[in-house]
């Protein structure tokens, strides 16, 4: 089960783009690293999305794989 408590079942997909707590966390990542773009539809969208945003960046790669 979800550690949020919602019931659903946890798995990847669930954590990183159906849960409703957990969206609205990656919104405040994507904000606080200056990312702009809409809520990926799968896993493969999400991460490829922040791949890609990493640019030559220190911080955002450094970011990208603390997570």
């Amino acid at each position: 089960m979800c550690v949020t408590g919602c019931g659903k079942e946890e798995s990847a997909p669930h954590l990183f783009i159906h849960c409703a707590t957990f969206s609205t966390l990656w919104h405040h990542i994507r904000s606080w690293i200056g990312m702009s773009g809409v809520n990926p539809f799968n896993i493969d969208d999400h991460f490829i999305q922040f791949t890609h945003s990493t640019g030559h960046s220190k911080a955002r790669q450094s970011f990208l794989q603390l997570i």
